[in-house]
């Protein structure tokens, strides 16, 4: 288990719980963030964030890790395995399943992971982020008004599968 030492009070309103959860995904295991998440606060907390894709990147020195100040072309982070590996892990431990991600620039095998497992809702937002990041944008725009018949032809087999699986609740 990890203990993270701060020279101030967590529970003083005035320290924002995006910084306490940064150190969170940065430091603890993530079995240790599944103990932190009990009652949800932690899985709630990230999936009310429409920029978790790109809010929790830090870069990887060789003393530290370190959150960068702004974010950066997910392009240039494609080297970064360890970073990767590490968020899906912490996806699939707190099983998170999406409602809606802003749509990161460049590649993103976070994004492609939650798509490949699953872990989204079918609402219209990841729907579109889906068709959107499999190189369909042109599709995209006739979900409005053809939303079934785009998804079928938009050759995202997997999100096909999806939508014919749970077909009652789409």
């Amino acid at each position: 288990m990890i203990f993270i030492e701060l020279k101030i009070n967590i529970f003083d309103h005035r320290f924002p719980p995006a910084a306490y959860l940064l150190l969170l995904l940065q430091h603890a295991e993530p079995d240790d963030l599944v103990t932190q998440d009990t009652n949800g606060n932690v899985s709630r907390y990230i999936l009310s964030r429409r920029d978790f894709l790109t809010w929790a990147e830090w870069q990887h020195t060789d003393t530290q890790l370190q959150r960068l100040a702004r974010p950066i072309d997910l392009d240039s982070l494609v080297q970064q395995a360890a970073y990767y590996d590490r968020m899906k892990c912490i996806i699939d431990r707190l099983d998170l399943r999406s409602t809606a991600l802003d749509a990161p620039r460049g590649l993103n095998p976070i994004l492609d992971h939650i798509y490949e497992s699953g872990l989204y809702e079918l609402t219209p937002e990841m729907i579109a982020l889906s068709v959107r990041t499999k190189e369909k944008e042109e599709l995209a725009e006739n979900l409005s008004t053809a939303n079934y018949s785009t998804i079928r032809t938009s050759g995202c087999t997997l999100l096909i599968d999806r939508v014919e699986e749970y077909r009652e609740l789409y």
